[in-house]
């Protein structure tokens, strides 16, 4: 018979493992969408139809919750559907999800239609939730752990510079803000940041761990070898920036070495520099990462 601690603590661990699974879906289902999307421009018809029927219910379930009657609810989908086919070129990945976009989309059908039916307008119940559905509660369905792991070698095993990467894993993967990054990580080496943040995705993306040591094997192995920056950076851009971290052993150099503020440490424009720092990187990364997802292909 538990006690009632140890069920609690059993039920955290499960709310834990959803979203630990919800997040891993939704890594991947960006990913599906990139390349759907990719398609799309290229005039692949299928693509779009498969785009519509995975997007199509969150939409239709969007709109219905704001509007009183279902009687426009077909057209407004329609016009939505429209609205993201003309602006599928103006659709930035490094700005936001499909999701998101698509949303944004219905937004505007919506907005359109309120403008001359002011009486239609309704407020969207309490417990709605981002996807505009209600939150049922379910677990989602089982991560594509092959896709999961070419995505995640990808990432990790592709050629972005280290400080770049750490700054991904924390604002991408585990949902730090990028002043949070330069509050509390800025003090860290980066070897020691490296070893934190895989064993912060072990957990996260568990079961998966496997999946996530791997990928992080020529991350580990730059540590261990005591690489220096010119030995393991080859985009020029990046070796203009940093000319005096060049000679350094990556692993012995300090996030905030890398930050470019010129503005006093302690002054609040340095901070918010340093954060956009960190924001650039993250941006950096995900579209190297986006270009690769698009080539990815599921079997």
């Amino acid at each position: 018979m538990r006690t009632k601690e140890e069920k609690q603590y059993l039920d955290r661990q499960a709310v834990c493992a959803r979203d630990r699974a919800r997040e891993v879906q939704r890594w991947l289902d960006d990913t599906t969408d990139l390349r759907l999307v990719d398609r799309i421009l290229n005039g692949d018809q299928e693509a779009s139809n498969l785009l519509y029927e995975r997007h199509g219910k969150p939409i239709k379930g969007f709109i219905a919750m704001r509007v009183k009657n279902n009687d426009p609810i077909y057209n407004l989908c329609q016009e939505t559907c429209l609205e993201i086919r003309t602006g599928l070129v103006r659709f930035d990945p490094a700005r936001g999800s499909f999701h998101g976009f698509s949303m944004g989309c219905a937004r505007n059908v919506l907005r359109r239609f309120w403008s001359d039916r002011p009486s239609q307008f309704e407020i969207p119940p309490d417990g709605e939730d981002e996807q505009g559905d209600f939150p049922d509660g379910n677990q989602v369905s089982p991560a594509d752990t092959a896709l999961f792991d070419r995505l995640m070698d990808k990432t990790f095993g592709g050629g972005s510079p280290p400080h770049q990467l750490i700054a991904f894993g924390y604002v991408q993967l585990l949902k730090w803000k990028p002043s949070e990054v330069v509050e509390e990580l800025s003090g860290f080496r980066l070897d020691v940041l490296t070893e934190r943040l895989e064993s912060e995705l072990c957990v996260l993306f568990s079961p998966q761990e496997s999946i996530v040591r791997q990928s992080f094997r020529n991350l580990n192995r730059m540590m261990r070898d005591r690489k220096k920056l010119s030995e393991v950076v080859a985009d020029p851009k990046t070796r203009k920036t940093y000319p005096r971290l060049l000679a350094c052993i990556v692993a012995e150099t300090y996030l905030r070495d890398y930050y470019t503020s010129k503005q006093p440490w302690n002054s609040r424009t340095y901070s918010a520099e340093c954060a956009q720092n960190v924001t650039n990187w993250w941006v950096s990364v995900k579209k190297r990462v986006i270009r690769c997802c698009i080539n990815i292909e599921t079997y």
